[in-house]
């Protein structure tokens, strides 16, 4: 075999192994953004506060939180009257509250309002904008709007593995399951389920978490029982850390929270 046969190899093999190896490693970086995904401890509620200000899911309240350290964001998005979504509590209380708001508006309008308060409204397409920047973020939705319309939009996304369906009853387990999300979170504060009937609805959905509120966890066995049965318990909103160990004597795990760190 001559030398430029063998060099010729040589720089072959070389080529293939490298290909080998960027490939694995796309691979693993992959299966390991599904794979390793678990619950979080803080979930920053409605966005984290922004300043002293809560409910407000504004840009501020992402960046400020985020800074803080967490990663885990639950956020409320209502839909405009032209259909899109946006990230507000509710086109009532909050909507007075910090816009001084009389009507759902259109996008257009909501995006142009002024706040009350010094932060940056947004919709959807602002969130999307803001995961692509800040990697290894992920999106606990609510809403208390058309939670199939909503979830069937953000599973139309490049960006729906960033988001996590809160979900509110067993008609909704079952459509997220049809819409192939990865994980799904049961909230109860809308469900009256037993503890026989939650712990059914854990096991036979494999869910990602169960949220309750703070009476349901203290409440009977309900949050032991889940977290004795392999599930994540969370209860919502805490914002005192005497009450952070308080309930987890009882089998709480996380907290949404509006300003915990």
């Amino acid at each position: 075999m001559s030398i430029c046969t063998t060099i010729r190899i040589s720089k072959l093999l070389i080529v293939v192994l490298l290909f080998f190896f960027v490939t694995l490693g796309e691979i693993d970086v992959a299966e390991s953004s599904v794979v390793d995904l678990t619950p979080n401890f803080l979930v920053a509620h409605a966005g984290g506060a922004h300043g002293n200000l809560t409910y407000t899911n504004s840009l501020e309240a992402l960046n400020q939180n985020y800074e803080k350290g967490l990663r885990f964001f639950e956020l409320d998005f209502s839909f405009t009257v032209d259909g899109v979504l946006a990230l507000i509590h509710d086109w009532e209380h909050t909507y007075r509250k910090y816009f001084n708001g009389k009507r759902v508006p259109t996008e257009e309008e909501f995006k142009k309002l002024e706040t009350k308060a010094d932060f940056k409204q947004l919709v959807l397409s602002d969130l999307y904008s803001w995961l692509e920047t800040n990697k290894y973020t992920y999106i606990v939705t609510d809403t208390k709007d058309n939670n199939k319309a909503l979830l069937k939009i953000i599973s139309q996304s490049e960006l729906k593995d960033r988001f996590i369906p809160q979900v509110y009853n067993e008609e909704e387990l079952d459509y997220v399951a049809e819409l192939n999300f990865d994980e799904v979170i049961l909230s109860l504060y809308k469900s009256e389920f037993n503890v026989d009937q939650v712990l059914r609805l854990a096991k036979k959905h494999d869910l990602f978490a169960v949220t309750m509120n703070r009476d349901r966890a203290k409440k009977g066995n309900l949050a032991l029982r889940l977290k004795e049965a392999g599930f994540f318990v969370y209860v919502h909103t805490i914002n005192n850390q005497s009450e952070v160990e308080e309930l987890l004597k009882v089998g709480a795990q996380g907290f949404y929270t509006d300003f915990l760190d």
